[in-house]
């Protein structure tokens, strides 16, 4: 990860699918070795639109895509800062 100077090879996670039916599936890479001793954490999510992950649809999916139910977005960016 270039600007934060992190290790080129990222440990891979898959995201626990546990809602079936919104048709998402999310990923995680955690980049670790950076500059300060920081990490970089990326989920991406396949088939996810303009949402908030965890969060409500609030428009149509034809609007803004779908919405991930397999984790919630603030909870998770909760995790990583309360760990630095």
């Amino acid at each position: 990860m270039g600007e934060n100077r992190c290790k080129a090879n990222p440990a891979q996670k898959d995201v626990p699918n546990t809602d079936l039916f919104d048709e998402t599936r999310a990923e995680k890479w955690i980049y670790e070795g950076c500059d300060n001793h920081g990490k970089v954490v990326l989920i991406s999510i396949a088939n996810g639109g303009h949402t908030w992950p965890g969060g409500r649809q609030f428009s149509s999916e034809k609007n803004i895509g779908r919405t991930s139910s397999d984790f919630d977005a603030t909870e998770e960016i909760w995790r990583f800062f309360k760990g630095l």
